[in-house]
């Protein structure tokens, strides 16, 4: 990335130079106004665009008020990212472990997720264990359910009828682990969050309402 120093006090600063350099040490350099620009907006512009008059083209640009600032959250929120892009990660995770114990269920001949709404609900998991543990036949797996599925028995029974073997089993287990652990620590990196949040409660309540209604609409 280049950064460019125009006359008047400007400066324009690739947004990963700003994150590594430390933008709020820049701020405070010189009495720099910094900027970090978005590239697309500065292709849309013709001129010079090679790799040795760039830095001159961009600083130009600055001079004549034809790039636009983007937006640079203060330092707890460019904090507070790094908790919720790793959440994010962890979610996307989480979702496909419980994809991949739906594909080995359907491999086995177990077609668990079409008789349940959620195969990690608490009935489906109980169901799960028990299809690990490998000591109760389907129709005593079934009566798990108790009658909180829609499914009749024998439907369910049917279902829950396939070929298990202990390679199966052995990563059926590993998967529900894996997705123990993931859910400890997405509840963990959550209050992390949350605290982070604390001084912004008023916006995020807003937020969130507003988020609310516009579903509800």
């Amino acid at each position: 990335m280049v950064i460019a120093f125009a006359s008047g006090g400007q400066a324009l600063i690739g947004a990963i130079v700003a994150r590594v350099a430390g933008l709020d040490v820049h701020r405070k350099t010189a009495g720099l106004e910094i900027y970090v620009v978005n590239a697309y907006h500065v292709k849309k512009v013709p001129g010079r665009r090679t790799d040795i008059s760039d830095s001159e083209w961009l600083a130009e640009l600055g001079r004549c008020g034809l790039v636009l600032p983007s937006f640079i959250a203060p330092k707890d929120l460019r904090d507070l990212q790094a908790l919720t892009r790793y959440r994010q990660k962890l979610v996307a995770t989480a979702a496909s472990e419980r994809n991949r114990v739906h594909k080995l269920l359907d491999a086995c001949g177990i077609r668990l997720g079409a008789v349940v709404g959620d195969i990690q609900g608490k009935t489906a998991k109980q169901m799960v264990q028990e299809i690990i543990e490998g000591e109760k036949t389907p129709e005593e797996i079934a009566k798990i359910s108790h009658g909180r599925l829609r499914a009749p028995d024998e439907v369910l029974v049917a279902a829950l009828e396939g070929q298990v073997g202990d390679q199966h089993r052995f990563v059926l287990r590993t998967l529900e682990r894996h997705l123990a652990w993931l859910d400890r620590e997405l509840a963990d990196i959550e209050d992390q969050i949350v605290a982070a949040m604390e001084p912004y409660q008023e916006q995020w309540h807003v937020l969130v309402s507003s988020t609310v209604s516009t579903r509800g609409s």
